[in-house]
């Protein structure tokens, strides 16, 4: 059930631990890289920046 079926439900607490639902490994890995600060997303983040940089 999603957070939004919860509310309309008149969940009292939709981010209870019961609610929540395991990621396969391909998507717990997808996840983390685009959202863990450090790591490899930010690595690519910060060459993709540098390079849009003026020299100067």
């Amino acid at each position: 059930m999603s957070r939004r079926e919860l509310i309309a439900q008149n969940e009292p607490n939709p981010d209870a631990a019961k609610h929540l639902r395991p990621l396969c490994v391909a998507c717990h890995n997808r996840e983390t890289a685009r959202n863990q600060p450090g790591g490899f997303a930010a690595e690519a983040r910060s060459r993709r920046e540098s390079a849009e940089r003026p020299p100067f």
